[in-house]
């Protein structure tokens, strides 16, 4: 069986979030599935990029058409269908729901977040018009869509009706064995703008945009600095409307105690993680919580939200607040910065819940979904 493996994260130079699900996902169906033929294709990427996988090095297949130009043919004409530039193709799977796709053949959508139509206040970078013809063929067309939490299923179902729920299944995305194992003391050696050795900290990751609610952890930090020793690293770079906080951190009377190393790799995130007294993790909105899980493998206690996917990921391993409150965030984190028991337990309890989100899980999952397609006609 033939799967055109559609993806414009699986050769992004990204090392987090869709590039990881995609690249994760691609290994565990190519080890535990080698029967079956995944064919990665993307127009976004450049003709001949590729992605490590297996020990070696797949290249993306390109259509030769600019991005830009068959998207809108697919929003427009619902033409030229994906199987022309792969035509032995017997199922197409698209992990990422950004646009519209013209597909005759048996069609699985992955659906990670609709946050661009149901919080538009967060995205103002998103095409949402695109996004919203992309669900709404989905709702038409897919055979299969999956969604990475319950909560991205009900927010597909609030959108487009329950006439979509037949074909919904909730597949949650898994953490890489990588971070149940101890970092290399040499991991962060090079990583810049690092703690001191000794002193504590907490940390945060992601990019710098809306959701990701950094003002009011650092708001929080702020109001319990006065107590304790810790640091603030904020692990990740720049994002859209990232303005505001920038000036925000800078004005900080803290701004000394906040360190930003960027985008690191994934043993020195591993590492930071391990060495951190508290992952804050507290965004306003997602899809599923990847870092949840890399920090809960990592035995690095977690503090969350209390809505969205979040509660889904984090179980009752976690801290759950409510993410707009500063006071909550504040005495989580003073709480994981003075308890050692309670930080122990919860290293304990995260490391217990991560070990249930696994990749040959998922992989097998999503083969199932391919195997109830094999044959049925275009």
């Amino acid at each position: 069986m033939q799967i055109l493996f559609h993806s414009d994260a699986l050769a992004s130079p990204a090392q987090f979030g869709l590039a990881r699900y995609a690249r994760e996902l691609y290994a565990a169906i190519e080890q535990s599935r080698p029967a079956l033929a995944l064919e990665p294709f993307s127009s976004r990427t450049a003709p001949g990029a590729g992605f490590a996988s297996g020990g070696g090095y797949r290249e993306v297949r390109h259509p030769g058409w600019p991005h830009r130009t068959l998207v809108l043919l697919w929003a427009m004409l619902d033409s030229p269908r994906i199987e022309r530039f792969l035509p032995r193709a017997d199922i197409v799977h698209t992990l990422e729901l950004d646009y519209p796709v013209a597909t005759a053949r048996p069609w699985i959508v992955t659906v990670h977040d609709v946050g661009p139509l149901t919080n538009p206040e967060y995205f103002s970078k998103s095409r949402r018009w695109l996004r919203q013809r992309g669900l709404q063929q989905a709702a038409r067309r897919a055979d299969v869509v999956i969604a990475v939490s319950s909560a991205t299923a009900d927010a597909v179902e609030g959108l487009v009706g329950n006439g979509i729920a037949g074909r919904i299944r909730v597949v949650p995305e898994a953490v890489s064995s990588q971070f149940f194992e101890p970092a290399a003391s040499a991991a962060l050696r090079n990583v810049p703008d690092l703690p001191p050795a000794a002193e504590p900290y907490f940390m945060w990751a992601g990019s710098m945009n809306p959701r990701k609610n950094l003002p009011n952890v650092l708001a929080a930090f702020e109001r319990i600095a006065g107590s304790v020793p810790h640091r603030l690293v904020l692990v990740g770079g720049m994002a859209w409307d990232s303005d505001e906080t920038l000036k925000r951190l800078a004005s900080s009377p803290v701004a000394h105690r906040v360190h930003r190393p960027g985008f690191v790799s994934d043993p020195a995130l591993r590492a930071l993680y391990q060495g951190a007294d508290a992952f804050v993790y507290v965004s306003l909105l997602e899809g599923f919580g990847l870092p949840i899980l890399e920090a809960m493998a990592s035995g690095c206690p977690v503090i969350t939200s209390d809505c969205s996917s979040m509660p889904e990921v984090a179980g009752d391993a976690a801290i759950l607040i409510n993410p707009k409150s500063v006071d909550a965030i504040a005495e989580a984190m003073l709480a994981l910065a003075t308890d050692t028991e309670l930080a122990g337990r919860l290293r304990g309890a995260g490391r217990d819940r991560a070990s249930g989100f696994r990749w040959p899980r998922v992989a097998g999952t999503v083969c199932d979904a391919y195997t109830s397609l094999a044959g049925r006609p275009s």
